[in-house]
């Protein structure tokens, strides 16, 4: 609960009106006291140059490719063709026997460096992830770092450590592969349309 207002003594009316109401403990604040914020985080090297790697993840379609068949991954829409500060790019996915939506908006950009994707709406509490981009001798070492929180507070917490923890780990192994094969099967770093 926010309360504005503002009071500058401790022996204040509305300070002594606050502290004197009964406090109710909600079950879903109680879970929120528990909640965990996990952290992945991969790095890959990529053949080619920056800007042919960053334009390959720039698209939002290539997403597609690079995801897992299992989950039956589609993008439903986007703002933009190539991701900048405020695209918005909507989802859909399929884990178990569950269909999922998830919408994410950009919230960083920064051209050939890095950008992140910020989900408004999905499956988690929450989910932040950043691409970053660097050259390093004739290669790119692109780092992905994902901060992440389950809803349901401990009850999150177990689903993660028993079931999400290895499938987001499974999904980042696919992920490396498949990059590996369009990045690493052509020599010149130019990634197939």
């Amino acid at each position: 609960m926010v309360l504005s207002g503002s009071w500058d003594t401790t022996d204040s009316p509305q300070r002594e009106k606050l502290d004197s109401r009964p406090h109710k403990v909600c079950f879903p604040r109680l879970l929120e006291r528990f909640m965990t914020v996990h952290l992945l985080n991969r790095k890959q090297i990529i053949p080619g140059n920056i800007s042919d790697v960053f334009e390959f993840f720039e698209n939002p379609l290539n997403l597609e490719k690079i995801t897992p068949p299992w989950l039956r991954f589609r993008v439903l829409s986007s703002t933009d063709s190539r991701v900048g500060l405020g695209t918005k790019i909507s989802y859909r996915l399929h884990w178990q026997i569950f269909p999922l939506s998830w919408n994410s908006e950009i919230s960083e950009y920064k051209k050939d460096i890095f950008f992140a994707d910020e989900m408004t709406r999905g499956p988690y509490r929450s989910w932040y992830h950043r691409h970053l981009f660097r050259s390093v001798q004739d290669n790119v070492e692109m780092t992905d770092t994902i901060q992440y929180s389950l809803p349901l507070g401990l009850i999150g917490n177990l689903v993660h450590a028993v079931i999400i923890k290895q499938q987001l780990e499974s999904i980042f192994d696919y992920r490396k592969k498949v990059i590996e094969e369009i990045f690493g099967a052509n020599s010149t770093g130019r990634y197939p349309l």
